[in-house]
């Protein structure tokens, strides 16, 4: 789904993959120039983990495939590597983590040779975490996925080679990284306060959120598609909601978000009241955004009603 670029609305529930319900982000704990800890964060979720001797972790190179936390080898690179790994939150939405497991499973068994349970492990806080193995999927990859249950997330920590060779070589570090987690909090990201709405937007600001949106520069290309990929789906989701409920008064419409520094927006912008925008403006008033490369940040929403 795009979030502009003509967002074409259409009146029917999208099935998402709950990998994306939403993302967790990264911030470096200690010195930065260790490369070695850090501290995932989303709706719901804080945790601690420590990269495995050997490797580092990035909170930069994995943001266009929707991830804010990912490992490689030392000398390496998240695109370039044969083995990396990764850790993000995912959104429970009512299901036990057996029921969670089973509905990633699904998702996987079309695209996999063979699908394998784990030695369960333990994380330094105590937890178990249940293992699968997603063994030569249709790319060649061969997986592994820890699973830890918390109150409102499943924290995924993932092992992914090339090879049967690499997979085995790394799964060692794999077991280091799920043995460093350690949950903080989930509490984390429910904002006290709501962005303020102003139905209307400055010519300006409309002006620089288009040339955000549409520039070829690498550093909005890579945050355009982050958003696409970690905001997208909720977005979609309440496009879907406010398409059942107004029906036959959908309406195109213009929305710029306000987006400051941690990601949190400040600011809605909307083009006018409609039934549309008044269904969707207030289901986004807490919305969390990846971190901007600078900010304040204009994020546009344009849709096209069909």
């Amino acid at each position: 789904m795009k979030k502009n670029h003509a967002l074409v609305l259409i009146a029917v529930i999208v099935s998402l993959a709950a990998f994306f319900c939403f993302s967790s982000y990264l911030y470096a704990k200690g010195l930065e120039d260790t490369n070695k800890e850090g501290i995932i964060y989303g709706p719901h979720h804080e945790f601690e983990v420590t990269a495995p001797d050997g490797w580092v972790i990035d909170n930069q190179a994995g943001i266009s495939d929707g991830l804010h936390a990912v490992f490689y080898p030392e000398g390496g690179s998240w695109k370039e590597s044969k083995t990396v790994m990764y850790a993000n939150g995912v959104e429970k939405n009512g299901r036990n983590i057996k029921q969670f497991i089973e509905d990633d499973v699904k998702s996987f068994k079309d695209k996999t040779g063979e699908i394998k349970d784990g030695a369960p492990l333990s994380t330094e806080d105590g937890k178990k975490a249940y293992v699968k193995y997603f063994l030569k999927e249709e790319n060649g990859n061969y997986e592994a996925i820890a699973y830890i249950d918390e109150k409102y997330v499943v924290v995924i920590i993932a092992l992914s080679a090339r090879n049967e060779q690499g997979f085995n070589r790394s799964y060692p570090a794999f077991k280091e990284l799920v043995a460093s987690y350690k949950f903080i909090s989930d509490k984390i990201m429910e904002r006290d306060t709501a962005a303020k709405t102003v139905f209307n937007i400055p010519a300006d600001i409309l002006k620089t959120a288009k040339t955000y949106s549409y520039s070829k520069d690498d550093i909005y290309q890579q945050y355009e598609k982050g958003v696409d990929q970690n905001y997208g789906p909720e977005l979609q989701g309440y496009l879907n909601e406010c398409a059942e409920k107004t029906k036959k008064h959908l309406q195109d419409f213009t929305i710029v978000l306000k987006v400051e520094k941690d990601g949190s927006v400040s600011v809605i912008y909307a083009d006018r009241h409609n039934p549309t925008t008044d269904c969707m403006v207030p289901k986004m008033v807490h919305a969390m955004l990846p971190p901007p490369p600078f900010a304040p940040y204009y994020e546009l929403i344009e849709t096209k009603v069909q």
